[in-house]
């Protein structure tokens, strides 16, 4: 008869009851962890995408030679005077231009002539 000692104790069974009580459980503790893994592949994709960009950003600005003015025209018209900017003609002056000038856009230009916390022409392009 030893060999109805090998199973589990008839009290340690599981019942129908439990067992539904607990597949919820399992359902939501692996929804959870899919959620968690899908959050930490996101982080992880932004910080590529953040580094690359700011990568990019570094080698626009240190094309900037010569910090000049802006002055804007009109609505999303802004005139640079005295800017020097490599990859662009030698010097730029007086150039009326929508959007950007040698891949800066007027913000940029703008945190370059101000300081980086510049926001005089946040909501202006």
């Amino acid at each position: 008869m030893g060999w109805l000692r090998c199973g589990p104790k008839f009290s340690e069974m599981e019942t129908e009851e439990e067992r539904y009580q607990r597949s919820p459980q399992r359902t939501e503790q692996e929804r959870q962890a899919e959620q968690l893994r899908c959050t930490e592949m996101a982080r992880r994709e932004w910080a590529r995408h953040r580094e690359a960009e700011e990568k990019a950003q570094q080698e626009r600005r240190s094309r900037v030679k010569q910090v000049g003015t802006l002055t804007r025209l009109r609505d999303g018209v802004w005139e640079t005077r005295g800017w020097q900017i490599d990859g662009v003609d030698d010097h730029e002056d007086g150039v009326t231009h929508r959007g950007s000038l040698g891949g800066l856009s007027v913000q940029d230009l703008c945190a370059l002539a101000h300081g980086p916390r510049c926001r005089c022409t946040r909501g202006r392009s």
